[in-house]
Parts: C-alpha cells; sequence; structure tokens
C-alpha cells in the first residue's frame, strides 16, 4: 500500500504542476466550478491545517483519517474540476493508500485509548527494539542502534 500512495502523491503533485494530457486546456467552464476552486478548495486547504494542529496536540484515529481524506478530495476535486482525468485517476490511487495507511498506523492508538489497562503496557516496538539491543550486546555483535559494545569474555559473564 505504501508503494500505490507514493505512486498516487508524486502523481498527483506531478499532474498538478505539469497538466498532460489534458486536450482543451485547464479552464472552468462554469460559475460554480469557479466557486469551488475559489472557495471550496481553499476551505478544505485551511481545514487539513487545522487537523494537523488537533492531530499534533492528541494523536486520534478520526483526525488521522481527515488528514488522509483532505488531501485526497484536494487531489481528486480538482482534477474533476479541471477535467484533469490523470490528476483524478492519480487522486484516487492516493486516496486509496494514503487513508489505508493512516487507518492501519493509528487503529492501536484507539484500541490503547479506549482500553486503560492497554495504555499502561509499553509499546512492541520500545520493548522489542530493547530486548535485541541486549541481545545483540550479550552476543558480541553491534546493537541495534549500530553503536558497537564491547562484549563480556566467558569469565566475566559466569562470575
Amino acid at each position: 500500500m505504501l508503494i500505490l500512495e507514493q505512486i498516487g502523491r508524486y502523481g498527483s503533485m506531478a499532474m498538478m504542476v505539469f497538466p498532460l494530457f489534458v486536450w482543451e486546456g485547464v479552464r472552468l467552464k462554469s460559475p460554480e466550478e469557479l466557486v469551488i476552486w475559489l472557495f471550496l478548495l481553499p476551505a478544505l486547504l485551511l481545514a487539513y491545517f487545522i487537523f494537523w494542529a488537533v492531530y499534533f496536540r492528541r494523536p486520534s484515529l478520526p483526525s488521522a483519517l481527515w488528514l488522509a481524506i483532505l488531501p485526497s478530495a484536494i487531489f481528486i476535486l480538482r482534477g474533476v474540476i479541471f477535467r484533469h482525468w490523470l490528476l483524478t485517476a492519480f487522486g484516487v490511487i492516493f486516496a486509496v493508500g494514503h487513508i489505508y495507511i493512516a487507518w492501519y498506523n493509528n487503529r492501536s492508538n484507539t484500541i490503547r485509548q479506549s482500553l486503560p489497562l492497554l495504555s499502561r503496557i509499553p509499546r512492541p516496538n520500545c520493548w522489542v527494539y530493547s530486548t535485541l539491543d541486549m541481545v545483540g550486546r550479550a552476543m558480541n555483535s553491534t546493537s541495534v542502534c549500530g553503536q558497537s559494545q564491547p562484549s563480556l569474555s566467558r569469565s566475566q559473564a559466569s562470575g
């Protein structure tokens, strides 16, 4: 999904700058499209910045999903308004990957916050990496963090 998201992301950004395969030219064909372009797209962008502030204060699944939905909507809406179907296609690809990744990365936070007991258990990546680091040190190899650690000789380890 990460590769799909990146294809959609960079494809959308490139199509916003270079209107490839837009035969009629990039122009608005009705006053309603002008209103959407002038007011709705900037409002979506403003909402995106607001949700970043909300997410930084307290990360949650709903705010993470909004942070995935809003840029996707901007890409897709702009593609539809300008009849730039390649941008629309890249926007849909980006939306599928980005929304899935946002949900996947933040679903455990919602579960942990809803169950007080789970919030006291350390996150797996912390204790897994520290355990691997200790095992690596004991085996006279480099630690997970990349720092070489001196090992104990057999006489030091046994007694």
